[in-house]
């Protein structure tokens, strides 16, 4: 969330964009996938930024597995798909 507010832009009027990020063992993210588009490309930009800005903050999933899950991106925060 701290990342995003620092990295955020927008041109639309109410850009979503929802994702799917796929953690590692190792706290990584080992994929990331755009499952629905806000249409805009200087948002979903600064979405990404936040992400790579975050990845560094994350920990390993409990039990050392793998953990996926859809994100909603917008203006107003992060929230669960």
């Amino acid at each position: 969330m701290d990342a995003f507010r620092t990295t955020i832009a927008y041109q639309s009027k109410d850009p979503r964009v929802i994702m799917t990020l796929t953690v590692d063992r190792s706290g990584r993210i080992a994929k990331s996938r755009v499952d629905r588009s806000s249409g805009d490309r200087l948002f979903e930009e600064s979405v990404k930024r936040a992400i790579a800005k975050a990845e560094k903050e994350f920990r390993p999933p409990p039990g050392g597995g793998v953990f996926e899950y859809g994100f909603i991106f917008s203006p107003q925060g992060v929230g669960k798909q």
